[in-house]
């Protein structure tokens, strides 16, 4: 009940409620992160373009993860000055985590927990973007 997902039904915008006052509530609370999910379609978007230009000028903690076969080279805007990372990097999903505990003061997992659960989104990631689901 934390996350607002502006494309996800049931995470985002309700019918008939303005999308950009909307975005603009969301992003105003203090304790919020952004996460943007950089694909060829990311950049092809009007409302991914509005909502990296609102997180830029309201300052927002943002993170990039990257969907291959889109990669580092092809990030631009002011996205290309930080640090995110590649959804399927094991290494970089452990720095995440601790990311959002530290962010929000939640408790972290058990190690064999979160690895598991890692390993396992992990692996349906990889399958996906074998697929080419991301196009």
């Amino acid at each position: 009940n934390q996350i607002f997902c502006s494309s996800l039904s049931g995470y985002g915008i309700p019918l008939g409620e303005n999308f950009i006052e909307r975005l603009k509530t969301e992003l105003s609370a203090t304790d919020s992160m952004v996460i943007f999910m950089l694909s060829e379609n990311f950049y092809k978007s009007p409302a991914c373009m509005c909502e990296m230009g609102a997180t830029w000028i309201q300052s927002k903690e943002h993170i990039p993860v990257l969907i291959p076969p889109f990669s580092f080279e092809d990030i631009d805007g002011t996205l290309k000055l930080t640090q995110g990372f590649m959804i399927n990097d094991s290494m970089k999903w452990n720095e995440f985590k601790d990311k959002i505990i530290q962010t929000f003061g939640l408790e972290d997992l058990s190690d064999s927990v979160w690895e598991r659960k890692r390993d396992r989104a992990i692996a349906r990631i990889n399958e996906f973007v074998t697929l080419g689901g991301n196009k």
